[in-house]
């Protein structure tokens, strides 16, 4: 159908997460036939005079009471109807997601009569008991999928310093009988057939870690990150009779980065480099295993727990959680500068 044919309704919608994994929701009421009623993002309909980013930045002050910078886009999402009641003619309602900051102002929803009764902050992890418009799971998915790029490129990249700074890749590694080598050999190795057994993306065989460590690793940590960026991929189900069903950019992040962040701390201990890993992630991690850790410790890809003084720093307490000595040091080596 020609455009001339049919009406337009341009919405944009904003991702907001906060630090405690809390995202801003607002409570749809259903509107004049109060049905559908639910949780959405902040936004709606931009006026006709307005910019999106602007109509954005005032929807979601009128919804929530916050003053938002509107960041990148994250989704573009469209769908159409048969002839609507209010001019007869088919529509097509054009919905783009935005992530965004806030900027100033203060909880508190200041439309009146209209579609959004308040605005609250909900858990990220309760979302699947609550009611849920479709909008709040596409804007959830695509800020999900960025995070997962972005922990990968952050994490990766700093293991890419690592790396570039080892000088002896025959060197021993906190992780018995294993050598610098080994540790990229390990992150390069592990990954291609674990998603053969759950998906059908196969990374392209790079350098071989035997004879060029680096390049295989850079060629291995383009080919991860350009998997978490397509949403094609990332958006692909992964099914194992080990792994609950899920997003495959979601169980590369749960497993695969995080096995590189661990690993940064193994590779720079064994070469004499700062070994300090990020604390956020770190404190994150170290909650996360020490609750799991009769499932992990079960799993056998980990090494029996070490033990570690009182006063022990996060950082140590992880290291010993997931079964390295925090005091290792290289033959001939002194204290690391982590």
């Amino acid at each position: 159908m020609h455009f001339t044919g049919y009406s337009t309704r341009l919405a944009a919608y904003a991702v907001l997460v906060d630090d405690r994994e809390q995202i801003l929701l607002t409570w749809f009421n259903g509107g004049s036939r109060r049905a559908g009623a639910g949780w959405s993002l902040p936004g709606g309909g931009v006026d006709f005079d307005e910019g999106i980013r602007a109509g954005l930045v005032r929807e979601v002050h009128e919804e929530t009471g916050y003053a938002v910078r509107v960041g990148e886009l994250l989704a573009e999402h469209h769908f159409t109807g048969p002839a609507h009641e209010r001019d007869g003619r088919p529509f097509r309602s054009q919905r783009l997601v935005f992530a965004a900051e806030i900027v100033g102002g203060e909880l508190g929803t200041t439309e009146v009569g209209g579609t959004t009764d308040f605005a609250r902050w909900v858990p990220l992890a309760d979302l699947a008991a609550e009611p849920l418009v479709d909008i709040v799971r596409l804007g959830v998915r695509a800020w999900q999928g960025r995070a997962h790029a972005e922990r990968h490129r952050l994490h990766a990249g700093r293991l890419t310093q690592v790396v570039g700074g080892v000088s002896d890749w025959d060197a021993p590694t906190p992780v018995a009988e294993w050598t610098a080598r080994d540790v990229v050999g390990h992150l390069v190795g592990w990954l291609p057939g674990f998603l053969a057994a759950g998906c059908d993306v196969v990374l392209e065989t790079g350098p071989s870690v035997a004879q060029d460590p680096v390049g295989a690793w850079a060629h291995h940590r383009d080919q991860v990150q350009a998997l978490l960026e397509d949403p094609d991929l990332a958006h692909r189900t992964y099914r194992h009779d080990r792994v609950p069903d899920a997003p495959l950019g979601e169980v590369v992040d749960r497993f695969y980065t995080t096995d590189v962040f661990l690993h940064t701390w193994d590779l720079a201990r064994a070469s004499g480099q700062d070994d300090t890993l990020d604390p956020p992630t770190v404190a994150q991690l170290y909650d996360g295993l020490r609750a799991a850790e009769e499932v992990i410790r079960a799993s056998g890809q980990f090494g029996k727990a070490q033990p570690v003084p009182d006063d022990a720093g996060l950082q140590d307490r992880l290291v010993a959680l997931i079964g390295r000595d925090p005091g290792w040091r290289p033959p001939g080596r002194g204290p690391s500068t982590g």
